[in-house]
């Protein structure tokens, strides 16, 4: 008993592509390919079958190319704020005459660019010691 002879997707669909076209009739198709009327019969059917989710596929692979697309977006957006906030709170700690207000806005930047639920155990920012003479 012989085996089932394998075909490769893109020689497959050039016989349905021919069976498509109906230039020559199944049996001729049959007779120069050497696949059996019935099996070509069914890899015509299933392909007019799948027609239809062709371009169903295309569409829902376009959708989750916009939403990551739309992800990676928001994400970056997000990343540009924060160091924004960070970039700013930076160039107002350079222009800070003592060493106590720039220790204290390092602590309200850091603060401002947490999350807002960080803020609840946060230490209380110390203060600098008061000269007792």
């Amino acid at each position: 008993m012989e085996k089932r002879r394998a075909y490769i997707l893109e020689e497959k669909a050039s016989i349905v592509l021919q069976l498509l076209k109906e230039e020559r009739t199944i049996s001729q198709i049959a007779a120069e390919t050497g696949i059996h009327t019935t099996v070509l019969a069914r890899w015509k059917a299933e392909a007019i079958d799948n027609l239809p989710s062709l371009f169903t596929r295309g569409a829902s692979e376009m959708e989750k190319m916009c939403k990551k697309y739309e992800a990676e977006k928001e994400e970056l957006a997000r990343q540009i704020g924060q160091l924004t906030v960070e970039l700013t709170g930076s160039k107002n700690l350079q222009n800070s005459a003592s060493v106590e207000e720039r220790d204290l806005e390092c602590r309200e930047i850091t603060l401002k660019s947490r999350p807002s639920f960080w803020l609840l155990t946060a230490p209380a920012p110390i203060t600098a010691p008061k000269n007792v003479s």
